[in-house]
């Protein structure tokens, strides 16, 4: 065919071929050069108007899937190794310059595949396309996280509980706040309390958000009664509902009543505590009684040797920590002590008829 194939190693940098045939002498430079790769893909996005962004976010490509909020426009942004001559997504020609190759947006209405070609000014185009897959997916609610710094189950009306909230949100998070509901009748046929307080405002493109939230059952009208707390957030998607953190549950109660409250727990405190010192006495008498035995004594009838065992089994259950079952007496209690009513006779030892502040008073 007046061709001859010629074969020779694979090169790495540029030179020069030699060639003859018959008196024809000829020299071809050989410039060895890598197929065009991708060295960076990008998609810069134009959010819809309800989450009024001002600026087109971009998001790296790092694998060969990315996912597009629904209602968006993309546009792609790919870089090569080297200048480019012309490329194509999906078939259809795309503008080109220097290395870089740059799609029109377009709609991101549901999931699909993109194809991308592309050739350099060598002429060299890659192996294989490169084949992206675009997932469509909706805008997400809030997730939202409250912390206490305390636990404490009954508070008083006039003490203020502190929230720690946390927020995030994939685009931007509009308002943060507390809300709260009665369980059951409420107290004194008050009525089930229920209302909530907006604690921050958020930003369109601000995706995180911590702040405190506070609550005062005085200062929101709230009489005393078991109540539900929680946190919420809420981002811009019109109609959306609101996202809650975990439920706190306490029992606010007033003066007078959480002074018998604390009466009832110190009670049971002290229950505690005299079991554990009989327990303790009863230990000590019957070691005492052991160690004035000799050793075979001890041994030589069954019922003392059972009586040793009785007590070996008994010293080594671990002991209530009565430190443990101590009520647990917030900070504002003392202060309300101090307002609240009094005894007419302070120094008895006995609760007094009608004080319902003993022994605080």
């Amino acid at each position: 065919d007046g061709a001859y194939p010629l074969a020779f190693p694979p090169q790495k940098e540029d030179a020069a071929m030699a060639l003859s045939v018959g008196d024809v002498r000829q020299s071809v430079m050989i410039e060895p050069r890598n197929r065009p790769e991708l060295a960076s893909l990008a998609v810069k996005l134009k959010l819809p108007e309800y989450l009024h962004y001002r600026s087109e976010p971009e998001i790296e490509v790092r694998s060969g899937s990315v996912s597009l909020l629904k209602e968006a426009q993309a546009s792609f942004r790919a870089t090569a190794s080297r200048p480019l001559a012309e490329a194509r997504m999906d078939g259809a020609v795309q503008p080109v310059s220097g290395d870089q190759l740059n799609t029109a947006f377009q709609p991101v209405d549901s999931s699909k595949e993109h194809t991308f070609h592309w050739k350099d000014i060598d002429g060299l185009v890659p192996r294989e396309p490169l084949v992206l897959k675009v997932r469509a997916v909706e805008d997400e609610a809030p997730k939202v996280s409250a912390r206490r710094e305390t636990q404490d189950q009954v508070v008083l009306d006039s003490e203020v509980l502190a929230f720690d909230l946390s927020v995030e949100d994939d685009f931007g998070i509009r308002r943060v706040g507390l809300e709260w509901k009665g369980v059951g009748d409420g107290a004194g046929g008050a009525g089930i309390a229920q209302g909530d307080r907006v604690a921050a405002a958020g930003e369109a493109e601000r995706r995180e958000l911590s702040t405190r939230a506070t609550f005062c059952a005085e200062r929101e009208k709230v009489a005393p009664q078991m109540i539900e707390i929680r946190a919420w957030a809420e981002d811009f998607l019109p109609a959306r509902k609101r996202a809650y953190s975990a439920t706190f549950v306490v029992q606010v109660l007033n003066k007078a009543d959480h002074a018998l409250w604390l009466t009832e727990q110190f009670g049971k405190w002290l229950q505690h505590a005299r079991e554990s010192y009989e327990r303790e006495q009863q230990l000590h008498a019957t070691n005492k009684e052991l160690r004035s035995l000799t050793a075979g004594a001890s041994a030589s009838k069954p019922r003392r040797r059972t009586r040793i065992r009785n007590a070996w089994v008994i010293s080594r259950r671990p002991a209530g920590s009565l430190s443990s079952r101590q009520p647990r007496i917030p900070s504002s209690t003392p202060r309300a002590w101090s307002r609240g009513p009094r005894c007419c006779n302070p120094s008895r030892t006995s609760r007094p008829s009608g004080c319902p502040a003993w022994p605080a008073c």
